[in-house]
């Protein structure tokens, strides 16, 4: 895994709680030496060793409140450690040195501390025992310090160093494979939140898509990756990172099928002929790994990762399983996603006509409004009404005009260009929106419109009266739709199924005008002839 830019080694134990542990220890060593102390008799300076073991207890409590008041760090509990070192080693001395029992808890306090702290810690705990004890054993061949008698010194010596140093290793290697667990899992949790949070603030599908590629990516090591949507027959790439450009077209390659029909997660050594699609967007890309986004036992999406690593060692059991719970949290994200963007669709579409509603329709020509008020251009709008609609109502029924309006609709989508705006402005009215368009062009598309409308036959004929207005400055929506609707007045009164233009456009609107005017006006009244 690599490591987050921003994130940090966190402490296993909080310092506060290491020495309150250390303290207690303390307690029990004191307790220890001073049995053993009395036990030995008059040979054993019992005072001098309550004495030590006072101001190891005060020492560990003047640290502890050090660290409650003015959070020192990690210097102080390696302060401590010294310090207890350095008093275990003369409470071993007074009770007998090397012949004494009081020798192993040094031994205990080396495997303690490995165990509340870190295995490095342990290690060089145990070299600052090791010197103490040299030095004492030093002292004691010079005749400095009474030491008790041994038969062979150097023996003892060197078998306690060992001892030492076999708890000291023995300790550190189970410490070092449950510190690195531990720190692995705390990492996971982190990158987990992390991508999480951004979730949160992702909006839209390829947005959502886009995050979740990228922190499995910069998580785990991947040095490539994407997202295909298997919702339809054509596979579509959503998101990726680091992939090639090429056509999403092509058919579903036979391993993301079998990943999103078997639910399961798939690893291969590198793309064959049989995957060319997955294959294009990936070239020579080899240790692929293919995790499905099931949400309730369907699987719409699947991820793809290449990881760089031998499918067999590299990429560890445990890896898996974690970029398996990042997906399986990313296929909910997704499908919220999903279900978001096919609400705002139906709020934006008219329910009968498949077309945008009012509602989309405000919004699109506020946005157009304003855009032309920002860089210039022109922008046309055209109101369409079709022609004696009541009477296919009256005649027909409500079920074929519904038809017809449905046709209808489809036929102007299907007659205007694709950046275009055909929405339903009201009952058997629609409007058209033509972005960065000329009245010459806006007159032919319109034009257009009203003979393809005219081609319908089924379920009756029918004919379409327009009314265009083309602004070329800033303008208030609703003189340009009030514009519109006067050309679209004269059509119908000399004598429907024709295209009227509007001969002009009210003044420039004033600065923060927009849809939200017409909106609140309501749909403009006919006005007379201009």
């Amino acid at each position: 895994m690599a490591a987050g830019s921003a994130w940090q080694r966190p402490d296993l134990v909080p310092l506060e709680e290491r020495l309150r542990f250390l303290q207690l220890f303390r307690v029990a060593v004191v307790v220890v030496t001073i049995a053993i102390g009395v036990r030995g008799g008059d040979q054993v300076p019992v005072p001098a060793i309550m004495g030590l073991g006072a101001a190891a207890l005060g020492g560990g409590l003047i640290a502890r409140l050090c660290v409650r008041s003015a959070a020192a760090g990690r210097w102080l509990f390696g302060i401590v450690l010294l310090g207890d070192g350095l008093l275990l080693a003369a409470l071993v001395h007074l009770l007998g040195g090397l012949a004494s029992p009081g020798r192993y808890l040094v031994v205990l306090h080396v495997l303690v501390v490995t165990l509340i702290a870190s295995y490095r810690t342990g290690l060089k705990l145990a070299i600052w025992h090791a010197l103490l004890v040299l030095v004492l054993h030093e002292a004691a061949e010079i005749g400095w310090l009474r030491a008790a008698a041994v038969a062979d010194p150097t023996a003892a010596l060197f078998t306690y160093i060992a001892l030492v140093w076999t708890v000291a290793l023995l300790t550190a290697s189970a410490s070092a494979v449950n510190e690195r667990e531990i720190l692995r899992r705390r990492y996971d949790l982190d990158a987990f939140a992390r991508m999480s949070g951004a979730l949160e603030l992702a909006t839209g599908l390829h947005d959502v898509a886009r995050t979740v590629v990228d922190h499995v990516c910069e998580n785990f090591g991947a040095s490539r990756g994407g997202i295909v949507s298997v919702r339809d027959d054509d596979p579509v790439m959503i998101a990726g990172r680091g992939l090639a450009r090429v056509s999403s077209a092509g058919q579903v390659d036979g391993l993301v099928a079998a990943a999103a029909e078997g639910r399961r997660t798939l690893l291969v050594t590198r793309l064959d002929a049989g995957n060319a699609w997955l294959a294009g967007h990936m070239p020579d890309a080899q240790h692929v790994m293919l995790v499905p986004l099931a949400v309730e036992g369907t699987v719409e999406d699947v991820l793809v990762i290449e990881h760089g690593r031998e499918a067999h060692g590299g990429l560890k059991r445990s890896t898996m399983t974690t970029i398996e719970r990042f997906a399986a949290h990313g296929a909910l994200a997704l499908r919220n996603a999903k279900l978001h963007g096919e609400l705002v669709a139906m709020a934006r579409t008219d329910g009968l006509t498949g077309v945008a509603n009012r509602v989309a329709f405000d919004q699109a020509l506020n946005g157009e409004l304003d855009r032309l008020e920002r860089t210039g251009g022109s922008l046309a709008l055209v109101l369409c009404d079709l022609d004696h609609f009541k009477h296919v109502n009256d005649e027909f029924g409500h079920q074929v005009g519904d038809a017809v309006l449905s046709e209808a609709a489809q036929t102007l989508r299907g007659a205007c260009r694709t950046y275009d705006v055909v929405a339903r402005y009201g009952g058997e009215e629609f409007a058209v929106i033509m972005p960065l368009t000329t009245s010459d062009v806006a007159a032919d598309v319109a034009e257009r419109l009203r003979q393809a409308v005219a081609e319908i036959t089924d379920p009756v004929d029918v004919t379409m009266s327009l009314g265009l207005a083309v602004a070329t400055e800033p303008v208030a929506a609703r003189d340009l739709i009030a514009a519109a609707d006067r050309a679209l007045y004269r059509a119908k009164r000399d004598g429907r199924n024709r295209l009227e233009l509007a001969r002009t456009v009210s003044s420039p609107a004033p600065p923060g005008s927009g849809v939200q005017q017409a909106v609140a006006s309501g749909t403009p009244a006919q006005a007379p002839d201009e």
